[in-house]
């Protein structure tokens, strides 16, 4: 199950937010949850690119393999 939520940032700008966590507030906790989730993407994507683990695919928590390139 999944939550839509329209968050409406300013008169030129709307952002759509699609999550499984049925407990989150659309009004009250929903931009500071974004806000926090992301600053990891980012900071995630320039650790894989900077060590060279970018082709690497987590299937599991315990493995990785190698992407299809």
């Amino acid at each position: 199950m999944k939550q839509l939520f329209r968050l409406v940032v300013s008169t030129d700008r709307t952002d759509y937010v699609v999550t499984n966590d049925m407990h989150q507030n659309p009004t009250a906790e929903t931009p500071q949850v974004c806000a926090i989730r992301w600053k990891i993407e980012p900071m995630h994507r320039e650790v894989k690119q900077v060590t060279g683990l970018e082709p690497l695919m987590c299937g599991s928590l315990f493995g990785a393999r190698r992407g299809e390139m």
